[in-house]
Order: structure tokens, then sequence, then C-alpha cells
């Protein structure tokens, strides 16, 4: 049985009302990782495969956001998901799926690959 994340106001049984209540969300909470992961990682992985042009496009300028923005999700797994992610030597793993993500040179976003080196920079 899936129970409502706490940050869905629909989840406490009072009727749905759209409103900008809007509150800060701890940052444990973040990134969430349930059953549902490591499928939706092969999801992923197969369409950056087979279809990479029509889901991923990035214009050059988002490079250093992205970069950036990488870099503190580096940050929050290590702080907050050590428990599945080992970083070792520079590199990541990944602990569900034992993939070693590296960067991809053309788009500097994480790719899954077993054998190469993680490199955000």
């Amino acid at each position: 049985m899936t129970t409502a994340a706490p940050y869905l106001s629909f989840g406490d049984g009072k009727p749905f009302a759209l409103r900008m209540g809007l509150q800060p969300l701890p940052p444990e909470q973040w990134i969430e990782i349930d059953a549902a992961y490591t499928a939706q990682l092969a999801t992923k992985r197969d369409l950056l495969a087979t279809r990479h042009a029509d889901v991923l496009q990035a214009l050059p300028q988002s490079r250093p956001a992205s970069e950036e923005a990488l870099t503190l999700l580096l940050d929050h797994l290590h702080t907050y998901h050590s428990d599945r992610f080992a970083f070792d030597g520079g590199k990541l793993r990944n602990g569900a799926t034992g993939a070693t993500p590296r960067a991809n040179s053309s788009t500097r976003i994480l790719t899954s690959s077993s054998s190469a080196p993680a490199n955000p920079a």
C-alpha cells in the first residue's frame, strides 16, 4: 500500500483545494527513491539510447547551470543517500543497479555506464 507523501496537500483526507500554501521541503525529502526506482532508471536508459534527441535537448548556454545542478545532486546523494550510493576514488556507484555513472562529454549529464569513471566537472 502506498501512502501519500507528506508534502501532498490532499494526502491529509481533506477535500483538495488548489492553494499556494508553499512550505519548504526538508532536504532529506528532495530525492525520493522508492520501489519503482530501478525500473524507472532502466526506462530512462532505454529512452536515452533509443530516442536521445526526443527526450533530451539542451542549449550550450545551459551547460554551467547543468554542471552546478549535477554537483548539487552528487553532494545531496552523498549526504542523504550514502546507504544507496558509494563514493570511492572519485567514482559514484549506484548500489541498486551496480552502475557507475559518467558525465557524457556532449551533454554533461549522467548516463549509465558500468565501466566509465564519474567525471561531473
